[in-house]
């Protein structure tokens, strides 16, 4: 048995993830402490990633770009999560993709024309009704 720093609640030790800095082996606060904190700083921690990863402000474009296109991908228009796409020459930000359209454009490597000879070689396999 071990009591949470957080909620100082007496639990079993199944309910207090691994690690192997604590003094247990286990971390002091229990695994339903540790995901209410994880949940009330998500988008903190989102908007530092995000910000560390694209440039600061880059956080603040992309909620603005999720809200302009109604939470639906540029591309196929799915409502599902958004990542920002940008330029990976320049590192201007775009729009807000899915991961399937985002990793699709990256695949292309933002190239135009790769673009355009796959929707010909698409186009040309097209299975007829």
């Amino acid at each position: 048995m071990k009591v949470c720093s957080r909620c100082k609640i007496t639990k079993n030790e199944s309910e207090f993830d691994k690690w192997s800095l604590g003094q247990s082996g286990k971390r002091a606060a229990c695994k339903s402490c540790r995901h209410e904190e994880y949940v009330s700083q998500r988008e903190k921690y989102t908007e530092y990633n995000r910000d560390s990863r694209y440039g600061v402000g880059s956080h603040v474009h992309f909620i603005a770009q999720q809200s302009k296109q109604n939470g639906l991908c540029a591309i196929c228009g799915r409502f599902t999560d958004l990542c920002l796409d940008h330029c990976h020459t320049t590192g201007k930000w775009r729009g807000a993709l899915c991961a399937r359209c985002n990793s699709g454009i990256g695949d292309f490597l933002d190239d135009v024309s790769l673009l355009i000879k796959g929707i010909i070689y698409l186009l040309k396999w097209r299975t007829k009704p």
